[in-house]
């Protein structure tokens, strides 16, 4: 993988870092990210770092997954309530 200097970097080069997340504190009590004894920012600060480069592809398949399941299950409902109806009923009816 490329820096935005060119320096190539291979696994070797990151294999042996100590990371410690949520280790450390800052002054307002905000769990830090520390790499190497070297603070890089808080969690918060990190993730959303990191967020900007996830795949908005990715995001978008989620959200289409998230939506066919939330159809589905709207789809149950009215069977779902239709089972239920009869349950009771039956439950009643042998009271």
């Amino acid at each position: 993988m490329a820096s935005k200097s060119g320096k190539q970097f291979t696994k070797a080069d990151y294999e042996s870092c100590e990371f410690h997340v949520g280790v450390h504190r800052d002054e307002d009590g905000n769990p830090l990210v520390v790499v190497d004894g070297k603070c890089i920012g808080t969690v918060a600060g990190v993730l959303d770092f990191v967020g900007r480069y996830r795949s908005p592809v990715k995001a978008d398949g989620r959200i289409a997954v998230l939506e066919a399941k939330l159809e589905g299950l709207v789809r149950e409902i009215p069977r779902r309530v239709s089972e239920a109806v009869e349950m009771a009923y039956r439950r009643n009816a042998r009271m």
